[in-house]
């Protein structure tokens, strides 16, 4: 399966995202799999050619060309090809800060089923797991210091699988959706590598990819 990750805005190095990803998939849940891995992290000339040929889509950044230009990435066709491509029976795993800035484009966001508003200063939050069968008997709970995000729901069609809880409230945590042929799965968490390695979130990142990668998925 032919891989791509998008990563990299002005508050998330594609360099640590980049490396993150090359560990997960080089883990013993993923060999065997026959999948080839690309990342992008500077988009400011992407054309929907260099994205039309994977069957799964790692979105890991915000809406922002690079980490150095905060210009926004996607433009209203690409947005509504890359919303046809997920229909078609392909995939997006949407993953912490590729929640934010999508929300002008509406059949995108709907896709994704909620898009960041806010976050308080980090605090300890805790990814709770509510699903306790299906996939939900695979995700993990942990808990760790984050950007506790505040999103806006964009989708009533979400399966949930965890909440983030903290002082400041609880949120969606961790879904999963289908729209046509395709899957969308998203994890809210995690701004700070805190999270990224321990083995309950690596855990859960791993579980909702394979489950991308199913096919005849009920």
């Amino acid at each position: 399966m032919n891989v791509l990750v998008l990563s990299g805005d002005i508050w998330h190095p594609s360099e640590i995202i980049k490396k993150n990803f090359t560990d997960l998939f080089g883990a013993d849940d993923f060999k065997n799999k026959n999948i080839k891995v690309d990342y992008l992290s500077n988009l400011t000339n992407i054309a929907w050619q260099d994205i039309a040929k994977y069957k799964l889509i790692i979105l890991a950044k915000s809406n922002h060309c690079s980490e150095t230009n905060q210009q926004p990435w996607l433009e209203k066709n690409t947005a509504m090809q890359l919303v046809n491509h997920i229909k078609q029976g392909n995939n997006l795993f949407v993953v912490h800060s590729g929640l934010d800035g999508y929300d002008q484009h509406a059949n995108l966001s709907s896709l994704i089923g909620a898009s960041f508003v806010q976050h308080p200063e980090q605090c300890e939050v805790e990814f709770k797991v509510t699903k306790q069968h299906g996939l939900g008997k695979k995700i993990k709970n942990f808990t760790s210091t984050d950007e506790h995000y505040f999103l806006n729901i964009t989708n009533d069609d979400l399966s949930v699988l965890a909440y983030t809880i903290s002082t400041h409230g609880k949120q969606l945590g961790a879904w999963t959706r289908k729209q046509g042929q395709g899957k969308v799965a998203v994890m809210v968490p995690s701004h700070n590598q805190q999270a990224w390695h321990q083995v309950a979130y690596q855990q859960n990142l791993a579980q909702l990819i394979l489950w991308l990668m199913q096919t005849n998925v009920h």
